[in-house]
């Protein structure tokens, strides 16, 4: 029954390889090897249609592939599978989000005229559940989990060769990622709680090196712990369970701003514009300035936030935090000129091409210019840590 078109006769026994889904799991991603998304199918005796559901006693499967009907070709021995590297989570229902990530797959018979068919069930991904416990005095909102394995494939688009025991084949890997990172929902955890993730990974044989655990906290801050293993599998279809221990977050020793676009803008009036992030937050506002209103962001065929004479630049670090420097970037020399040369308080400033360096004179307070022209900048890049020397 391979090689030709689905408006073939089917024997007694015919052997078909297929992509399935469950009424638990949900759609598992899959493409056949001509690209083209697998369809469901049912026979009736006569025909494949769509929408054929079996039980094998414990779940009910959909069965995917071409109907007949529509002369697609048999799709062989091969499809592909997506273990995306960027996931999603609800925390208040932690395993409702694995059915778009865990694909299953079956070689199945087929007897004609009544359509009996017989499904080997394979898993192709495994699972590894991380249990985040808070050790901090207080509730703690994780955003994102993070699990890095630098010497192994993790997630990608995989080719699968089906047989005996559907695996992935290790050619040809598409997209391929060496991390996982899950976006949390819901994801707050009291002191002294904990709460599970759940992570969907492909399978990985004898991988010896660095394992990361990362989350990252509704301010951005970050808890990291690295552990180093020796010879340990994740074989497909297997359920994995790990712990990590929330004590600290720590803040990001830099972050940057990027200015090109409106890319991280909380906040556009007519007369402020205002981002944030774990270590400052920066507020440009018009001022006195006497130009229009609204047009000092980047639009109009601007790719810069620019500012105008008397328009007021202010940085501020976030609580218990300190500059050791911030570094603008201009568009132009000029424009970097005209920024060191503004009016700055608590800190000093100097100019070297199109890149301004401010060192505060006191980390612990707020950094401000008041524009002594017009400046464009694309980025502004801030340094957490101790203020140096003034320059």
């Amino acid at each position: 029954a391979f090689g030709g078109d689905w408006n073939l006769t089917w024997e007694s026994n015919d052997i078909i390889y297929a992509v399935t889904t469950d009424e638990e799991w949900g759609v598992a991603y899959a493409t056949d090897n001509t690209t083209e998304s697998i369809a469901e199918f049912q026979y009736d005796g006569s025909n494949f249609t769509t929408q054929k559901t079996i039980s094998n006693g414990e779940h009910t499967f959909n069965f995917i592939y071409a109907p007949a009907d529509q002369k697609t070709f048999h799709r062989g021995l091969k499809s592909t599978f997506k273990i995306p590297s960027s996931q999603s989570l609800d925390c208040s229902e932690p395993t409702a989000n694995l059915k778009s990530y865990y694909p299953l797959a079956a070689q199945t018979t087929v007897e004609t005229p009544v359509p009996s068919i017989n499904a080997k069930m394979s898993h192709l991904a495994t699972i590894v559940k991380v249990t985040l416990k808070n050790k901090t005095q207080g509730d703690v909102t994780v955003e994102s989990f993070k699990i890095d394995m630098p010497a192994a494939t993790i997630a990608g688009v995989y080719p699968v060769v089906f047989g005996e025991n559907p695996a992935f084949s290790t050619d040809d890997i598409k997209s391929a990622s060496t991390s996982v990172t899950v976006g949390l929902e819901n994801g707050t955890i009291a002191a002294g709680s904990e709460m599970p993730v759940y992570v969907v990974m492909a399978p990985v044989a004898n991988y010896s090196g660095d394992i990361t655990f990362t989350a990252t906290d509704s301010r951005g801050w970050i808890s990291s712990k690295t552990n180093t293993v020796s010879a340990v599998s994740f074989e497909a279809g297997t359920y994995n369970q790990a712990s990590f221990s929330v004590k600290e977050f720590v803040a990001p020793s830099e972050v940057t701003f990027d200015l090109t676009g409106e890319n991280g803008i909380v906040e556009a009036t007519d007369s402020k514009l205002s981002w944030s992030s774990p270590i400052a937050t920066m507020m440009v506002e018009k001022g006195t300035s006497t130009t229009a209103t609204n047009n000092y962001y980047p639009g109009a065929g601007y790719s810069s936030t620019r500012m105008y004479k008397n328009s007021v630049l202010t940085l501020s670090p976030v609580a218990g935090l300190t500059f050791s420097k911030v570094v603008f970037t201009a568009t132009t020399p000029a424009y970097a000129s005209s920024l060191a040369n503004s009016t700055w308080t608590n800190a000093s400033a100097a100019v070297d091409g199109s890149t301004v360096t401010v060192v505060p004179t006191n980390g612990a307070v707020s950094v401000s210019s008041i524009m002594s022209g017009t400046v464009g900048l694309t980025s502004v890049k801030v340094y957490a840590g101790e203020p140096v020397a003034p320059l």
